[in-house]
């Protein structure tokens, strides 16, 4: 069976999604039209898995393949 850690809303939660945000932005420039910080480490008031999770919007008929990746809180 696998384990899912849950852990208490993490304050530094917010400042690692723009340091994502601003690096996925850096990297791929005007594809990314938009970035959200979006599942449960973006609620203050919810435990979450500590992971950021972020969502891109673009309106480029450019196709971006993203493979999943998790980065513990640093």
């Amino acid at each position: 069976m696998r384990t899912i850690e849950v852990v208490d809303y993490d304050p530094a939660w917010p400042s690692l999604f723009e340091g994502e945000r601003d690096l996925l932005r850096q990297t791929l420039g005007d594809v990314v039209v938009a970035s959200f910080h979006i599942g449960g480490s973006s609620t203050v008031t919810l435990h979450a898995q500590p992971c950021v999770n972020v969502a891109c919007g673009s309106n480029s008929e450019v196709s971006i393949s993203f493979a999943q990746a998790s980065r513990e809180p640093r």
